[in-house]
């Protein structure tokens, strides 16, 4: 009963949260932005220059808290010149963890969702869901507007994985390939097809080619895959640490990624990275 403080990787401390603290105090993940900040500070390389001493740094699966507190706790890797959204605001009633979640299941409240979001009678429906502030921002440039904002992440979660994998024949290195379900995520990918065979998907052939850039872009790659509900918890902040990251990596890249048509902000006062907010 007296726990209102969350102390997060990162070393941000959210106060007065409430009985949410509980669920904040595990699902915050276990690294944050300045975690990979003081690596890449230790390895004293340059952006594109190989390291040993680099390794990729892994949030941790269900990370809700870090997402939902965005910018303020740095759970995603935050570039220096640029602004991110904070904590994700819903409406009141059904703006904590338990408002949305039971708190014993931890299953979403559907019935309740169903309330406010028309067409929703399942959990896989809220994937669907795209709220008024999104309807004319292509966060992944495919030209749907009308898609959830589950699929507008998993676009550029699409473009992100093809900067990261054209990015060594860039800079000279070994292909690389991932596995979301083998430790420790990122491989050599012996064959370069693109895919991790079982046999690439092996411990002993985690990826070792490390260079800054890489890193943050994997990092934040695994910030956005291992939060399954970061579509609802913050989609924006994922959205721009996405974008952030494939724009980053393009600048080295023969074939950029093409990124024209996407966007990383919304319009006008919903642009909850701009100044006004």
């Amino acid at each position: 009963d007296d726990l209102s403080t969350v102390i997060f990787p990162s070393g941000a401390e959210i106060d007065e949260v409430g009985a949410e603290a509980v669920c904040m105090t595990c699902h915050q993940g276990r690294s944050s932005a300045d975690d990979v900040d003081s690596l890449i500070e230790e390895a004293g390389v340059e952006d594109d220059v190989v390291s040993g001493d680099l390794s990729f740094q892994n949030i941790h699966y269900f990370a809700a808290a870090a997402t939902l507190y965005a910018g303020q706790v740095r759970g995603g890797y935050q570039y220096t010149d640029q602004v991110y959204d904070w904590r994700f605001r819903h409406v009141p009633e059904k703006d904590s963890c338990v408002e949305c979640h039971d708190a014993h299941s931890l299953e979403v409240k559907v019935d309740e969702c169903a309330e406010c979001h028309t067409g929703v009678a399942a959990v896989e429906d809220l994937k669907d869901i795209r709220m008024i502030s999104s309807l004319s921002s292509d966060y992944d440039g495919d030209g749907d507007l009308d898609e959830g904002i589950y699929y507008e992440l998993d676009g550029l979660r699409g473009k992100l994985l093809d900067a990261i994998q054209a990015y060594p024949a860039a800079n000279g290195t070994s292909a690389i390939c991932y596995d979301d379900a083998n430790y420790p995520y990122w491989f050599t990918d012996s064959d370069a097809d693109g895919a991790c065979s079982e046999e690439e998907a092996s411990y002993s052939n985690a990826y070792a080619e490390w260079t800054p850039r890489l890193l943050r872009g994997a990092y934040n790659f695994q910030v956005a895959k291992k939060d399954p509900g970061s579509f609802a918890h913050n989609g924006k902040y994922i959205i721009q640490l996405m974008y952030d990251s494939v724009t980053d990596l393009n600048t080295v890249l023969s074939s950029p990624v093409d990124m024209v048509d996407a966007d990383r902000n919304d319009p006008g006062h919903f642009d909850g990275s701009g100044e006004a907010a």
